[in-house]
Order: structure tokens, then C-alpha cells, then sequence
């Protein structure tokens, strides 16, 4: 069966999480022909990176866009890509008719799809990744997800990334259960106890992600100057956007500043490099969806310290570790406990076991079974 999808997200995002989800289940269902569902993508041109990356493969046909466009680097920015702005690179970048379209499955990338793009649709399908603006309290034009809510109540099959996820959206929204699915997210390798072993290198710990608000990255950066001054050598590799002036300043000591590294713009090769090559990775966000960053870590045998939020013990189950939030000694004191249980074998088994059991593969397959009840 064909499922359409749309723009939204890959105008939005040149990399990012939803993006990647998304771009992951195309490749599913494109390498695994027995899943029975053909992903078509309403649009020819994107600037996103794993698009980029399916069309080097051969996977996909597609075509950076050339024109300026607005590529927001923020949830707020991301505002300013609605209304005419939107519905212009969405006109430029799309490249199926309406015609063939009616009468199918639509599966929209985001929350709010122009007109063009879920017009004359049989049925809708929506992933709901978070509520994380509901809960900081951005209400009206303030939050990005504008439209969530209306498109929930649209929407014939609604796909939550986690449990907690799903719970949330019966609290908030007061959603009918029957529509509501829940398919984690997934990991494309899973590494070897023998790999993970090999690749350690100097003892560092490895962030990934935003660092603004909610993500909390400042009490990482608490307890490394609090490491640091204790004497200790440990490396602070960052993934993420590049660091302004005043960030350096407000995290890192200037006599500190030799142990740390950011990393921009990372492929999936390099980044799994450095999952595999990581001392523990460290989880400070204070709410999340999902929080892929785990898995992955998990899937190169690499320890996990997370904050103590119920969704990370859910994706974690008994394989992680975790920390207070906001309580710097608890951070410092699950850093020192996770130097000496980094590489006890057995623990990394564990970590490459449950990974195995998470892969974009399954999740592709959970979707395509709901999508074919309603065929």
C-alpha cells in the first residue's frame, strides 16, 4: 500500500530528531519490500541531511532546494515558518499531484500541514513525539506544536513514540485510546561487546543535543567544573550547535576549556563513533518523548546516566543509570559511580541486549499493520 508523506518536517529541520524518525522508517519499508508499504514523499527538494544521505544511497530522488529559505534553528524560530513562508517552500519543494493522492493514507510529519499537502486524503495518520510546550506553558502562538491539538482530533491513527508520551496526550488532550499506537523508536546497528571493548579511548563523557531550557545541559556543566577542579581528566564531548561566546563563558571555566569538544554537523558514522568511543553518556533534560540519544548509546555498549524522569526509566528499563535533577552532588556522584561500570562486561551486554530488542525495522512493521487495518 502507497502511504503519502509530507514536507513539513523537512523544511523545518536539516537534521533533528523528527527528521530522522521519519527518514528511518522510509528506509525501512524501502530495503524490506515484505513490510508491504511504499513510503511517497509529496516533494522533491530538501535540505535535510538524512534525506541527502537516502538520496547518496540511491534510495530516494532528491534535490537540495537553492532558493533562500528560511531553515529555523530553534523551536521559536520555527514559528516563523508558518503562513505564506510555509505554504510557498512547500509549493517549491512539492511534486505530486493531487489527484493521485486521493483516496490514500496521509501521514503527516508534523502539526500543521498546508492545504495542498493533506487534501483529498482517505485517511490521517500522526506520530505525537511530545507535550513538551504544553508543559513549559507555550500557549497560543508561543508553541510550536500549534495545531497538535486540532490534528489529533482529525487524525484516524495516532502513533506515540513512548508510553509516557501516550499518557500524557490522554491527560492533556483527552484522546479516544482505541486510535492511539505506541512504537518506540529504533536503533540501525548494534554493536559487539568484543567492538566496544577496542574502541575506549581517553575516559570522556558524551552530551548530544540541544542545550536551551528544558535540556538542562547547564548541570552537566556544573558537575565537570566540579570534576575538573577535583583534579580529574576527563574529556566533555558535546554534539550539537555551535556554542556561542557567552555559552563558553557561562559553562566552562576558561582554565577548562582544553577539556572540551564540540562536535557540529555529524554523520551517522561519525556520530555512532562517538557513542562507541564513550566513557557514559550523559542525559540531563528535565522532559523529553523518547530520548533516542539512549538507545543508540545502548546499541554501542556504552553506559547511560539520565535524569530520574519517568520516561528515561522507561526507555532505559534496568539498563541505565540516572541522577537528580538540578542536584549537581548527584550528577558528580553518578558520573564517579559510572566510571567504574563502564566496561564491566556483563553491564555491557545488558546495555547491547536491550538495544537489540528496539530497531527501526519493528518499528516500521508496527506501523504498517495499523496502516493496513484501515485499507
Amino acid at each position: 500500500m502507497e502511504v503519502f508523506y509530507d514536507s513539513e518536517m523537512f523544511l523545518l529541520q536539516n537534521n533533528g530528531g523528527v527528521s530522522r524518525y521519519f527518514s528511518e522508517i522510509f528506509t525501512a519499508y524501502l530495503n524490506n519490500k515484505k513490510l508491504g508499504v511504499e513510503p511517497v514523499l509529496t516533494f522533491t527538494r530538501s535540505n535535510n541531511q538524512y534525506l541527502q544521505e537516502m538520496n547518496n544511497k540511491k534510495l530516494i530522488k532528491m534535490s537540495p532546494i537553492r532558493v533562500p529559505y528560511l531553515s529555523p534553528v530553534s523551536a521559536k524560530k520555527m514559528l516563523l515558518t508558518y503562513g505564506l513562508f510555509k505554504t510557498t517552500n512547500s509549493s517549491i519543494s512539492s511534486a505530486i499531484k493531487l489527484g493521485k493522492a486521493r483516496g490514500k493514507m496521509f501521514h503527516a510529519t508534523y502539526y500543521r500541514p498546508n492545504i495542498f499537502e493533506s487534501f483529498g486524503y482517505k485517511n490521517l495518520a500522526i506520530t505525537i513525539h511530545d507535550f513538551i510546550p504544553e508543559k513549559i506553558g507555550w500557549n497560543g502562538i508561543k508553541n510550536p506544536h500549534l495545531g497538535k491539538r486540532k490534528l489529533s482530533k482529525r487524525a484516524d491513527i495516532i502513533f506515540c513514540v513512548s508510553q509516557s508520551t501516550a499518557n500524557d496526550l490522554y491527560e492533556i488532550y483527552k484522546v479516544s485510546e482505541t486510535k492511539v499506537h505506541v512504537v518506540p523508536h529504533g536503533v540501525s546497528n548494534v554493536s559487539t561487546l568484543e567492538r566496544k571493548l577496542k574502541s575506549s579511548e581517553r575516559v570522556n563523557i558524551l552530551y548530544v543535543g540541544g542545550r536551551w531550557g528544558y535540556k538542562n545541559f547547564k548541570q552537566l556543566a556544573g558537575a565537570m567544573n566540579i570534576l575538573w577542579e577535583k583534579g580529574s581528566d576527563i574529556q566533555l564531548n558535546t554534539v550539537g550547535s555551535e556554542f556561542s561566546l557567552g555559552e563558553v563563558e557561562e559553562y566552562f571555566k576558561p582554565k577548562f576549556r582544553k577539556n572540551w569538544n564540540n562536535y557540529e554537523r555529524v554523520s551517522d558514522h561519525e556520530l555512532y563513533k562517538l557513542y562507541s568511543s564513550a566513557t557514559m553518556l550523559v542525559v540531563t533534560s528535565k522532559m523529553e518523548g523518547f530520548g533516542l540519544p539512549i538507545l543508540e548509546s545502548f546499541s554501542q555498549g556504552t553506559l547511560v546516566l539520565a535524569s530520574d524522569i519517568p520516561v528515561f526509566r522507561e526507555v532505559c528499563g534496568l539498563s541505565g543509570e540516572f541522577f537528580e535533577i538540578d542536584n549537581l552532588e548527584s550528577l558528580v556522584a553518578g558520573i564517579e559511580q559510572g566510571l567504574g561500570e563502564a566496561l564491566d562486561p556483563n553491564l555491557i551486554n545488558d546495555r547491547l541486549t536491550l538495544a537489540s530488542k528496539f530497531s527501526w525495522d519493528n518499528a516500521a512493521e508496527k506501523m504498517a499493520l495499523v496502516y493496513k487495518d484501515f485499507t
